[in-house]
């Protein structure tokens, strides 16, 4: 599932003086939604050089497609909730419009679909094959000088065998506006304590500009044609807490952002594609930092495993080990990020892992 970079409909002369796009990752359920969502919030600082004036302007949603329910859900997008605007203080309308292609917009009107002929579409192809996407779009009074937008929505992302999430956001509709830039963009990225995640590069081609605001580390990668990703270069991060910002003056994106999310740490992974239960020998390489991966843990084969696999909520928080055969094996591990001040304090696991834990010693 994807969302887009608001876009003016039918002008050109308004900048975007500044973008701060917030992505956090959610995990619990709230009022019936599904408990693995993103929320989006975006704050815009745009410049009218001239006159007041009124466009119309559009966020782009892609109709999912694939294995999933394709029904619209109060006749918006299935996978989106609670789309909002705010623009200079004030809350703005929205309408929602079903459109087949990019000249959905003529004389002042965005030409949509009758809502029963665009569920009709979806019908008949099943979702495999629909073009459609939907377009969230309002009135925006633009006064002289900046005006500032606020602007959020949740998304539930598409998710496979071997991708847990997958998140994607249009940044080239950036060229839409102005000159095509955006003066000051800044993307933070919230995945919450010890998770891992990658990032495309697509936008980017070095570190630079990226830092994290924690504790984590961050490493570049180059995946081939056979991994489980897409081929090329990646961004692995692992979070132990705090965020991931990227931050660049004068962004002008030549693509688009894709944001994954594995079972284990992509650093982990070799470029070769990779089946858990088939690697019975690197298994235990690939112990997960995030403790809602525990379950996808065999249980051990011999007392190094269970010795792996019992230090494994301290080799999270960076317990130095003293066993030359545990010190070695985490070593080797992507996510370890050792921590000389840490001590370990079975009373401060998360309750997760310390069932976990319980389950080891019982032999579950």
């Amino acid at each position: 599932m994807s969302g887009n970079n608001l876009i003016p409909i039918n002008d050109k002369s308004i900048s975007i003086k500044k973008e701060h796009l917030s992505i956090k990752k959610m995990y619990e359920p709230s009022g019936g939604f599904p408990d693995n969502y993103y929320e989006v919030n975006v704050y815009y600082e745009f410049f009218n050089p001239g006159p007041d004036k009124q466009l119309i302007v559009g966020f782009e949603a892609r109709s999912p497609s694939g294995a999933v329910d394709q029904m619209p859900i109060n006749k918006g997008h299935p996978y989106m909730s609670d789309f909002t605007v705010m623009m200079n203080g004030q809350v703005l309308d929205h309408d929602i419009a079903y459109v087949a292609d990019s000249s959905y917009y003529n004389a002042g009107v965005v030409r949509s679909m009758s809502y029963d002929d665009f569920v009709g579409d979806i019908s008949i192809n099943q979702g495999m094959h629909s073009t459609f996407y939907y377009v969230y779009h309002f009135n925006a009074e633009f006064k002289q000088g900046m005006n500032r937008i606020q602007h959020s929505y949740r998304l539930v992302p598409s998710s496979d065998v071997f991708r847990k999430s997958t998140f994607e956001y249009v940044l080239t509709s950036i060229h839409s506006w102005g000159d095509g830039k955006v003066d000051d963009f800044t993307l933070v990225i919230d995945h919450g304590n010890f998770s891992s995640f990658g990032v495309a590069s697509t936008f980017f081609s070095s570190t630079t500009g990226w830092y994290i605001s924690g504790i984590g580390n961050m490493n570049n990668l180059d995946f081939n044609e056979n991994a489980i990703v897409d081929d090329g270069d990646w961004l692995s991060v692992n979070m132990r807490s705090g965020v991931l910002v990227f931050n660049q003056t004068d962004f002008k994106p030549q693509g688009d952002l894709e944001l994954v999310q594995l079972e284990y740490s992509m650093g982990d992974l070799n470029s070769d594609a990779y089946m858990p239960e088939a690697d019975v020998e690197t298994e235990l390489s690939l112990v997960p930092f995030s403790p809602a991966s525990d379950h996808s843990l065999n249980s051990p084969k011999n007392d190094f495993e269970l010795r792996v696999l019992r230090n494994l909520p301290y080799a999270r928080r960076g317990y130095i080990f003293k066993s030359p055969d545990l010190k070695a094996f985490y070593e080797k591990v992507e996510w370890y990020m050792p921590d000389p001040n840490y001590i370990p304090d079975a009373n401060k696991l998360l309750p997760s892992e310390a069932a976990f834990l319980k389950r080891l010693k019982s032999g579950d």
